[in-house]
C-alpha cells in the first residue's frame, strides 16, 4: 500500500458511506445501507485497534501516516509495527467497501 498515488498525491481514507456504524460497548458494528444491503446480508464487526482506527477515520479522512501516528501514541508502539497493523486493516476494509480511497 503506497502513501501516494501516481501523482504524487496523498491517499486519504475514509468510512464508505453505504454503512452506518454503532459503537456498542468495545465493539464497532457496520450494517449496510442502500446498495450495499444486497452485497452483504448481516453485518461486520471490527474490535480491538480496529475500532480506534474506524473512530479516527469516521472523525476525519486520514492517511496512512495520520493514523500510524495516533495509533502509534495512543498504544505506545513503534510506528512500523502500528503501520503493519494499519494497512492489513485498511487493505481488507477498502476489498470489503466499507472503507474508500481518495486522493488529496
Amino acid at each position: 500500500m503506497n502513501e501516494s498515488s501516481k501523482s504524487g498525491k496523498r491517499i486519504l481514507y475514509s468510512p464508505s458511506e453505504n454503512y452506518v456504524s454503532r459503537n456498542i460497548m468495545d465493539q464497532v458494528i457496520l450494517v449496510p445501507v442502500g446498495a450495499a444491503s444486497g452485497d452483504l446480508n448481516g453485518f461486520i464487526t471490527f474490535d480491538g485497534a480496529a475500532v480506534d482506527i474506524w473512530n479516527k477515520l469516521s472523525g476525519a479522512p486520514s492517511d496512512l501516516d495520520e493514523l500510524t501516528r495516533y495509533l502509534a501514541e495512543e498504544y505506545e508502539q513503534p510506528d512500523d509495527i502500528i503501520r503493519n497493523d494499519i494497512i492489513a486493516f485498511l487493505e481488507d476494509a477498502v476489498a470489503k467497501g466499507v472503507v474508500i480511497e481518495k486522493t488529496a
